[in-house]
């Protein structure tokens, strides 16, 4: 009987033993009241896990997570944590000491969420972090407790979402990390990047197009020095933020990308950029729209168009393009297959502006628009290509500014057309043109009054023999002749076109013979 029992007993301390190791090691499974299997792990390191809100306490109860927002926690290294609270993001340093954890103070970004609710929550959630005295992992929940036991935030293991590609994806600055702090983007400005196939990255910089080239290997990236154009916005803090984010571009290592969101990297594996995705606004359509030249690339440089000058571009249906060049009217032919686009040489008026850096400009304008070999058409900005694919000129939209009536207005002309020639009308001299709902022409000739009839059928017009007052003025020199040219040119109108403040009476081919601006 002995014997029987000594081997029975045995087993049975062999079992007790393994019970024991199993307790110390507080890693086995087993189940729950209700007999189904969990698993729970107390005190393991959470660095490098990525979790999502599913409820958080409020009211002595466990409430869902609003429908449509995401509220994360990254447990990043250097006992740093941080994510997105449903509106900003945010960032806390924590200790972790077994199954005891502890958050410090979150610091965030400051924007404002207008969806219902989003606010209260995000508050809610970053005042209960910092009750946090515990946590419990069991199978893919994490769990906090507050230092009564009662559990605070309850979280789900976080399963990344298929990347988005770098190359070719609109990528939008949501934040950027600034020293120590998290910084969103000031309100009412947008930064940019778009990764292309050949290795370069460009965009706006909130004020500024920046552009630049970038190296990749696996997840590692080098951004070389960016260039960009100069103009200065008055926003000083525009300015500031412009500059930080062109210097924290120069100190990418790394990137990630998770879904929508592309983070970048400094050497420290801090956080330095996060952008999300960002839907392309739909193009404007070329013909029609009035396109205003924001820079230009000459050399390895990106130009920004002299501050003061203005050079446009007006494509219409006939395959005509026509603007101001900053100092000269402008007028070529163009052609358009797909996104292959051919200007025909640029003709001109031939003033010659007082600034020899407008003149300049003007030229370099002229000159590239004849190397145009496609386009594109971002939103409301227009690029042009040369045969390399480098962007030679970009334009913006503009609105045109309000027409003003032809009729009743009084019209001085500005300069008078002799052949391809446009002559400016001779300083202390003024000619002038009011319509009249008569149809009658009025006005002055510079020396003399004169008056004509007019026919007006939409935008054809046609002036009768111009009579006027036979006085002889000696001064200035040549304004009599002046006044003789331009009654004649009067008799070649055919039809108008106005754009602002400014009138056009055009010849039979629709050539500009004569340019008036209203009276102030």
């Amino acid at each position: 009987m002995k014997k029987n029992t000594a081997r029975r007993t045995l087993p049975l301390l062999g079992v007790a033993a393994v019970l024991a190791a199993c307790l110390l090691a507080a890693g086995c499974t087993g189940q729950t009241p209700d007999g189904t299997d969990n698993e729970t792990v107390q005190g393991i390191d959470l660095n490098g896990t990525a979790w999502d809100l599913v409820s958080y306490a409020q009211n002595g109860s466990m409430k869902n997570t609003l429908e449509g927002t995401t509220v994360s926690l990254e447990f990043g290294e250097n006992n740093t944590a941080g994510g997105s609270a449903g509106c900003n993001h945010y960032s806390a340093s924590y200790t972790l000491n077994g199954k005891t954890i502890t958050f410090g103070p979150a610091i965030s970004t400051q924007m404002y969420c207008m969806k219902p609710g989003v606010m209260e929550q995000e508050s809610a959630y970053l005042r209960l972090l910092d009750t946090v005295k515990s946590y419990e992992v069991r199978d893919e929940t994490l769990t906090f407790f507050d230092e009564n036991g009662a559990a605070v935030l309850v979280f789900a293991k976080h399963l990344p979402p298929e990347p988005e590609p770098l190359v070719g994806t609109d990528w939008e600055l949501r934040w950027y990390h600034d020293k120590e702090a998290i910084v969103s983007v000031i309100s009412g400005t947008t930064i940019t990047a778009v990764f292309d196939e050949d290795g370069k990255v460009a965009g706006s910089a909130g004020c500024n197009r920046y552009f630049a080239s970038y190296t990749v290997n696996g997840t590692e990236m080098t951004i070389g020095p960016a260039g960009s154009t100069l103009m200065a916005c008055i926003d000083e803090d525009v300015m500031k933020q412009e500059s930080t984010y062109l210097g924290l571009l120069s100190t990418v290592k790394t990137f990630a990308i998770e879904g929508e969101t592309l983070t970048f990297f400094d050497e420290n594996g801090t956080k330095i950029l996060v952008f999300e995705k960002a839907v392309p606004p739909q193009p404007e359509p070329l013909v029609g729209t009035n396109w205003t030249l924001e820079s230009y690339h000459t050399g390895d440089a990106i130009v920004s168009v002299i501050a003061g000058t203005e050079i446009t571009a007006v494509f219409d249906e006939d395959g005509k393009v026509a603007g101001s060049a900053g100092c000269n009217r402008y007028f070529a032919s163009y052609e358009v297959n797909g996104t292959e686009m051919t200007v025909g040489p640029a003709g001109s008026t031939l003033m010659a502006c007082p600034d020899e850096d407008v003149m300049k400009q003007e030229n370099t304008f002229l000159s590239l628009l004849g190397t145009v070999k496609s386009f594109a058409i971002e939103g409301d900005r227009l690029s042009f290509m040369d045969e390399n694919g480098t962007a030679v000129l970009v334009f913006v939209k503009t609105e045109g500014p309000t027409a003003l009536p032809l009729v009743g207005t009084t019209w001085v002309l500005d300069t008078y057309h002799l052949g391809d020639i446009a002559v400016r009308v001779i300083e202390g001299t003024e000619i002038t043109a009011v319509f009249g709902e008569d149809g009658k022409l009025t006005g002055s000739g510079g020396c003399n009054n004169y008056f004509a009839t007019y026919n007006l059928s939409g935008s054809s017009l046609e002036i009768g023999p111009a009579g006027s007052t036979k006085m002889i003025c000696a001064e200035p020199e040549g304004i009599m002749k002046q006044e003789e040219t331009y009654l004649s040119i009067l008799k070649a109108v055919k039809g108008y076109e106005i754009e602002g403040n400014q009138l056009k009476l055009l010849d039979m081919n629709g050539w500009r013979i004569l340019l008036f601006n209203a009276k102030v």
